[in-house]
């Protein structure tokens, strides 16, 4: 669970501390510190993936897993724009 992103910030609105995940977009949890809302979290993390790999299903790789733009891969990507490729 700690290979993903995550953010705690102050709502006023909620006058609650609300984490959430990047890779996850549905998930939030919140508390009355940060440390308890992103406790929360990643316990609620944790119960989600375990539940979609028990069906086969989609589980989100994290952000720094996914396809990075080395100046390689982003010379590769542009010229194929280029081209229209």
């Amino acid at each position: 669970m700690e290979q993903y992103t995550y953010r705690v910030a102050w709502s006023d609105i909620d006058n609650a501390f609300i984490a959430r995940v990047i890779e996850f977009k549905s998930l939030s949890t919140h508390g009355d510190t940060a440390d308890k809302a992103l406790s929360a979290l990643r316990e609620l993390v944790k119960v989600i993936i375990e539940d979609l790999e028990s069906k086969g299903e989609y589980v989100p790789e994290p952000l720094d897993k996914r396809f990075c733009f080395s100046t390689e891969n982003l010379e590769t990507l542009l010229s194929s724009k280029v081209r229209g490729v």
